[in-house]
């Protein structure tokens, strides 16, 4: 394996992987220029000419020789819905095109977790002052429903290595979601690591109708170890404030894939468990015929960034989180979209940490929906249980919090 060389490596399940190595493009978006590491070179360039990329990307066309893998920020979402919000200078994907792609079997390698250490991390205190402020846009009628994160800062207490990080990732198959994935862009000493179980969207068959479809995932229970998730999926589905999360998100995807192509979409599943490290999620399933007219751009106009994470209505909870927030989420809350001969799916990038290998830092944010029926310290809680979950995995924590 090339490392000092742009890679990417899905999980595909049943401990295997599928690893795209030898980029022949790689180029990064911001919103006034494309670099083009590979070349050496940049040049200007807008958001309005990369959406025109996008649209050109058939979802019908020959993929046989096609290995392309974009890794989308949450801000990239700004320019569909409100492009005033968008920064000066402020990277909106990367694309990487890889001339190799095989399917490999990683079951033997063995790593050591990493020492981390929290540098940043919300308090309660200051928690409950972006609530209180997200609270009061409800109360206020701006919007239904509100999905506040925070951010989180770590630093690897030893040099991280691309190498190691990546071995670490394969090792712990046991333990990665359904759209778990890992890529390393070394000319800004990048890596994207995701435990991500949220598919944005992707291509299937219902009844022999080929179609595209979504996954929000909205409801969140603390699943503790030894116990049986099927008592707490009794308690999570009577839950009146996570049902009503996810009956509202799942209104607003089954609108959002109807304006793909001005089609109907269906609910094919209103609420099912999803089962990952320390929680017990609910999901539902939309979906939309697909046509042969229907493009990337054209899915993304409609769908991105996914409603589970923005809430509803989905363009002005964007401003609202904007101003509450004030602080880009980046690669989290964006997407990673895969095409190769045999895949077509796009991640929603929860549970995922944006490596700096220049200084040792990880950044991680989490968060949740929130809505009149919230209350603050639960939603901490949910907060940092989500945040625990993607930590405990990968690393071994010196929980520097408790000594704050």
């Amino acid at each position: 394996m090339a490392l000092k060389a742009p890679f990417s490596c899905f999980y595909l399940g049943n401990k295997k992987f599928l690893l795209l190595e030898k980029p022949i493009v790689c180029e990064l978006y911001y919103s006034n220029r494309v670099v083009n590491p590979l070349l050496q070179n940049e040049q200007p360039f807008t958001p309005q000419m990369f959406a025109d990329q996008l649209e050109n990307e058939k979802i019908f066309e020959d993929s046989s020789k096609t290995n392309t893998v974009y890794h989308f920020t949450y801000e990239w979402g700004h320019f569909y819905n409100n492009q005033e919000l968008l920064g000066q200078d402020e990277l909106l994907a990367i694309k990487i095109q890889y001339n190799k792609s095989q399917v490999i079997d990683f079951k033997k390698v063995s790593a050591q977790n990493y020492n981390v250490k929290f540098i940043e991390f919300p308090v309660l205190k200051s928690y409950e002052y972006a609530f209180n402020k997200a609270r009061q846009c409800l109360l206020l009628g701006e919007c239904y429903q509100l999905n506040l994160t925070n951010r989180f800062k770590l630093r690897i207490l030893e040099r991280p290595d691309e190498k190691k990080l990546f071995d670490l990732f394969v090792s712990k198959s046991d333990h990665l979601s359904a759209y778990s994935h890992f890529s390393y862009i070394p000319n800004i000493e990048l890596i994207l690591f995701s435990n991500s179980p949220e598919g944005l969207f992707q291509k299937g068959s219902f009844k022999g109708e080929e179609s595209i479809y979504s996954m929000p995932i909205k409801g969140t229970y603390r699943l503790k170890e030894n116990e049986d998730w099927k008592i707490l999926w009794i308690k999570l589905i009577k839950d009146k404030k996570n049902g009503a999360e996810l009956d509202m998100i799942t209104d607003m995807i089954r609108n959002d894939l109807s304006k793909i192509a001005n089609r109907p979409s269906i609910v094919r599943k209103r609420k099912s468990p999803l089962i990952v490290p320390q929680i017990l999620h609910q999901y539902s399933l939309v979906s939309t015929k697909l046509l042969k007219e229907m493009n990337l751009g054209s899915v993304l106009n409609s769908l991105f960034p996914g409603g589970s994470i923005t809430g509803a209505p989905k363009k002005r909870v964007m401003k609202l989180l904007f101003e509450i927030e004030n602080i880009p989420r980046k690669f989290y809350c964006g997407s990673t979209f895969l095409r190769t001969n045999t895949h077509f799916a796009s991640s929603i990038n929860i549970r995922t940490a944006e490596i700096n290998l220049s200084n040792s830092e990880i950044e991680l944010h989490a968060g949740g929906g929130i809505t009149l029926l919230s209350e603050c310290k639960n939603e901490y809680e949910e907060m940092n249980l989500k945040i625990s979950s993607f930590l405990d995995c990968f690393f071994d924590l010196t929980d520097s919090r408790k000594e704050s």
